[in-house]
């Protein structure tokens, strides 16, 4: 049962996950996957290419929902229950950890040492939360682009019932760490209006856009940008309309209306999340953190500030490359700790800050949006 599965992975159930892959492969093609002799994640793969050596890395294994939470190892018993053949799984290793050492004929290759071939967190998200510019333990970081994860950063996983019903997974993170966040879509909705605009001849760059909104009437209409109707492409703000139409709102009339409902909902459904964590862990948070190509969307990052009543701390946007910098020279012994690294970011001139100056309304605001999100 998917409850089950929460409970011995502590990641949510969602169709992109690889446990579904696998097991697919296991009922429907039985030829492929049991004559494969090893499974190995596209991160581990090119490190077999450089080394010979077959490992797992384990920020990124912890997406697939087969980790268990306790063991920190490959969960063999759901393994089993499932079907899929142990054999294909390789021994798994800390970011920081060495795959092994450059294979001699590279070596040669390139007239270099054998050098090792360091585990950086693989999974993008695991190296972006390396670069999270908070000075102090406990944060909050919205790493924003296609997709948004929302989340905070933890010594150990919550995979309770109540974690379960609100959708948060535990993530695998740099130094043992675990990452509780949600999987939010994200600007991937403008992405796409922007994409069927362009083909109908209206050629609105970003910046554009954003100043459209920035004009039009505040919560005209507000959709759940979770829904699935949202998450593939195609004609994103028919979709939008087609989502007013069903829940009984005002449509958006034009392209900054809809960019404005687009921006609106995503603010709401972050302040529902953030309300969310700070249950869940019983902690208080006084800024988030927004990472990615989402941190140079200022209408975004004012939007969401307002939304939580906090400060906004906007970037690095290249996050997930700076992430895996600071784990490298971590584990090369150029910097002592994750703390350093942060505080480096912090004090560098790749933030902005953003201050709340409207909470009421989207506090307001808030119990219509639920209430569409349930329909």
């Amino acid at each position: 049962s998917f409850d089950e599965l929460y409970s011995r992975t502590g990641i949510y159930p969602n169709r992109i996950n690889t446990v579904f892959q696998l097991y697919f492969q296991t009922v429907y093609e039985k030829n492929t996957m049991f004559s494969a002799d090893k499974m190995l994640m596209i991160p581990d793969l090119l490190a077999y290419y450089l080394t010979g050596e077959m490992k797992t890395e384990f920020t990124n294994a912890t997406t697939t929902q087969l980790v268990n939470t306790v063991s920190r190892d490959w969960d063999y018993e759901l393994i089993d229950k499932l079907g899929i053949p142990k054999r294909i799984f390789c021994p798994i290793i800390q970011p920081g950890e060495e795959y092994g050492l450059l294979c001699p004929s590279l070596a040669a290759e390139l007239k270099i040492e054998q050098v090792p071939v360091i585990a950086a967190p693989s999974h993008d998200t695991a190296s972006a939360i390396v670069s999270v510019p908070s000075v102090t333990k406990d944060f909050v970081f919205l790493s924003s682009g296609t997709w948004t994860l929302f989340g905070t950063e933890l010594d150990r996983p919550i995979a309770n019932d109540e974690a379960f019903a609100l959708g948060l997974s535990n993530e695998g993170g740099f130094d043992r760490k675990t990452e509780l966040l949600k999987n939010i879509m994200g600007l991937w909705l403008i992405q796409e209006s922007r994409r069927q605009w362009l083909k109908d001849g209206q050629k609105y760059s970003f910046a554009e856009l954003e100043e459209l909104a920035a004009v039009v009437e505040p919560f005209k209409c507000v959709i759940n940008p979770n829904h699935d109707s949202f998450s593939t492409p195609g004609n994103i703000p028919e979709k939008i309309k087609s989502f007013c139409i069903k829940t009984g709102q005002p449509c958006p009339e034009n392209a900054g209306e809809v960019v404005r409902c687009i921006y609106e909902s995503l603010a709401l459904e972050y302040l529902r999340t953030f309300r969310d964590i700070r249950k869940l862990t019983g902690k208080d948070y006084e800024r988030v953190y927004i990472i990615g190509g989402g941190a140079r969307d200022s209408m975004l990052c004012q939007l969401t500030a307002s939304a939580l009543g906090a400060e906004v701390v906007a970037g690095p946007v290249e996050a997930t490359s700076l992430g895996n910098a600071i784990s490298a020279l971590i584990s090369l012994g150029e910097i002592p700790g994750t703390e350093q690294g942060r505080r480096i970011i912090a004090n560098s001139d790749l933030v902005r800050r953003y201050s709340p100056t409207d909470t009421r309304s989207f506090l307001e605001k808030l119990p219509d949006y639920l209430a569409i999100c349930r329909r």
